[in-house]
């Protein structure tokens, strides 16, 4: 196990493909690779449902990781999600609410 605080990695806006010049945005491809770099560098990447039952228990571990989407943007559902699927992993998705203020 990885000796670093527990933390989430948000993620925000999602591309097809590398090529496209969307500062700050990652493609599907990029996002496998974020993903395999936490679960084969020694961290603990938890399903949020998890990571929030430890949190709200007081029972994180160092290296112990979530994945947050920023926004519930479709681009996040039509590229991350079949990603996250594939590696059987959720996320907590933040939506953005100050529309209904």
């Amino acid at each position: 196990m990885n000796t670093c605080l527990p933390h989430g990695v948000m993620f925000h806006h999602f591309v097809v493909d590398e090529d496209s010049n969307s500062l700050g945005a990652i493609s599907p491809r990029r996002l496998e690779n974020i993903i395999n770099y936490y679960q084969n560098g020694g961290f603990d990447l938890l399903p949020a449902y998890e990571w929030y039952e430890r949190a709200t228990t007081n029972n994180l571990e160092e290296g112990q990781v979530c994945l947050t989407l920023d926004d519930a943007l479709r681009c996040q559902c039509s590229l991350a999600l079949p990603v996250l699927e594939k590696y059987s992993l959720t996320a907590f998705w933040f939506v953005y609410s100050s529309v209904f203020e």
